[in-house]
C-alpha cells in the first residue's frame, strides 16, 4: 500500500503550510486504485490555530461539509485529514492520534502530517469492520524543486479569510490564560 500526492497537490499543501507561522490543517479528496491512495485535491476550513495546534472542531468541519454538499461534492470522497507541524518534526503526536481516534464517521481515514521542510508522514486508520491503523505509509511525490518558495496569492487570501491565530495576552489574577483572537496576517514575501 502507498500514498501518491501529485506535484500540484503537494504544492498546494506546501503553499498553505508556508503561508502561516503556526500549524494549519485541512482535508483532502482521495481515490483508491488497487492498493494505492491518490490525493486529488486539498482544501482548508475555518480554524483557530496556535504555534502548536490547528483546531479540528466538529462545528468547523460540519460547516465545511455543508458547503461541500451544497456545491455538489460528497464528504465520503474527502478521507484525508492533513495538518502541519510548522517547523517541528513531521510525526503524529498524542493530540494527533487522539484526533484520528475520534474521526470514525467512515470506514477509514488517511492522515498526513507535514512541515515547512517538506518532511511528511502518513497513516491509514481503519474503523470498520475492526479497528486497525497502518503507520508510515510510503509516500510518492512528483518532482520536487529547490527553488525559493513563494506562497501563491490565492492561498494567501484564502488563509487570511479562514485562519484565526490564537495569541495569549498573559495571565490573569487567578493564573488563567486570557486569549486574544486575531485574523491571520499573511507572511511577508521575500524577493
Amino acid at each position: 500500500m502507498k500514498l501518491i500526492i501529485p506535484q500540484e497537490v503537494e504544492a498546494r499543501i506546501h503553499g498553505y503550510v508556508m503561508s502561516v507561522d503556526s500549524e494549519i490543517a485541512g482535508m483532502g479528496r482521495v481515490r483508491v486504485e488497487g492498493d494505492t491512495i491518490i490525493v486529488e485535491e486539498v482544501a482548508i476550513y475555518e480554524q483557530e490555530v496556535t504555534g502548536a495546534t490547528a483546531d479540528l472542531s466538529p462545528q468547523a468541519v460540519a460547516k465545511w461539509q455543508t458547503a461541500l454538499v451544497k456545491a455538489g461534492g460528497s464528504p465520503k470522497d474527502w478521507r484525508l485529514w492533513w495538518h502541519s507541524h510548522a517547523t517541528m518534526q513531521a510525526f503524529f503526536s498524542k493530540t494527533d492520534t487522539d484526533t484520528m481516534d475520534r474521526q470514525t464517521e467512515g470506514d477509514w481515514m488517511l492522515s498526513l502530517v507535514v512541515n515547512k521542510r517538506r518532511e511528511r508522514e502518513a497513516r491509514l486508520d481503519l474503523y470498520r469492520p475492526f479497528r486497525l491503523h497502518v503507520d508510515k505509509l510510503p509516500i510518492q511525490i512528483g518532482t520536487e524543486t529547490d527553488e525559493a518558495y513563494r506562497v501563491p496569492e490565492d492561498i494567501a487570501q484564502e488563509v487570511a479569510a479562514k485562519v484565526t491565530m490564537k495569541r495569549y495576552a498573559g495571565f490573569g489574577t487567578h493564573g488563567t490564560k486570557h486569549a486574544k483572537h486575531t485574523k491571520w496576517t499573511p507572511i511577508e514575501q521575500k524577493s
